[in-house]
């Protein structure tokens, strides 16, 4: 009896490689925090406000931790089709998911639409939970909240893992 060889290659990136290399997370969390910070206050000096430091003090924490919330509802979902067991149709969908999506067009697809969800979840959660409390005029949180869907979504999960 021959037994197929499986390997678990990288899922997600950074998500596993953070896991793997911890040390990676003293970067990234400042990196993150500060294209956030740099979207934000670009975004405000486009639109003409006032007090742009202050708003950005007032909002840049939890625009951080949305942005991470974010990236994980997209990471979950981009491991949602590894779940089923051995499908013949789905295996080198499988495989294009986890080692690099511009070998099969359906993994592609979905990655783009994880991205997609997770710029969505910026989006919705920018608005509500956030830019609301800053006072801001209804069409500059609509046009920072969508400024922040766009330039912060997760596009590191295009990055094929075996470039890693």
């Amino acid at each position: 009896m021959h037994r197929k060889r499986t390997t678990l290659y990288n899922v997600i990136f950074p998500i596993w490689f953070l896991w793997i290399l911890p040390m990676c997370w003293v970067f990234i969390l400042p990196a993150n925090l500060l294209i956030d910070a740099l979207v934000i206050v670009l975004t405000l000096k486009f639109l003409h406000c006032k007090d742009i430091l202050a708003t950005l003090g007032f909002v840049i924490w939890r625009v951080w931790l949305i942005g991470f919330v974010a990236d994980l509802i997209g990471a979950v979902l981009i491991f949602l089709p590894l779940l089923p067991a051995q499908v013949a149709w789905l295996h080198d969908i499988q495989s294009a998911l986890t080692r690099n999506p511009f070998t099969h067009p359906l993994a592609l697809a979905w990655i783009l639409a994880c991205i997609a969800v997770s710029g969505t979840a910026i989006y919705c959660a920018a608005r509500k939970f956030t830019l609301r409390r800053a006072q801001l005029p209804a069409d500059i949180c609509r046009s920072l909240a969508l400024s922040l869907a766009v330039f912060t979504a997760p596009y590191t999960f295009l990055i094929p893992a075996v470039w890693v």
